[in-house]
């Protein structure tokens, strides 16, 4: 595992329980392996460098952001039952894979390359 729930809590400040954050970081491990294409697998970087803490703070915005897909957060743009209306998606709706990629190039731009189709 990338981050334990010790760093995700003590360090990158997240709002998870440790029961929740389990599942989303396995989530975020197997992504950034694919990612990756398991380099970090084989050969973990060494501790306390730069690249480690990267990883580990990538996979604590992974785990937060598929935290909020998964709870549908953020995008629904319009909803009508009877006379309770809800609207939300203000500025640019982007799938959870483009969110997903966008943390993963904020924090391993060096590493990754992420290809944007026009």
């Amino acid at each position: 595992m990338f981050a334990d729930w010790t760093f995700y809590h003590d360090e990158y400040k997240g709002s998870l329980t440790e029961e929740e954050y389990a599942p989303l970081a396995r989530f975020a491990d197997a992504y950034i392996n694919a990612a990756t294409c398991y380099a970090f697998a084989e050969m973990p970087p060494p501790a306390g460098s730069s690249l480690q803490t990267r990883l580990k703070l990538c996979a604590c915005a992974l785990a937060d952001e598929k935290n909020i897909t998964d709870k549908g957060s953020g995008v629904r743009t319009s909803e009508t039952v009877g006379n309770h209306s809800v609207s939300y998606a203000v500025g640019t709706v982007r799938s959870s894979s483009e969110r997903y990629a966008e943390v993963l190039s904020l924090y391993l731009s060096d590493v990754v390359r992420t290809v944007e189709w026009v």
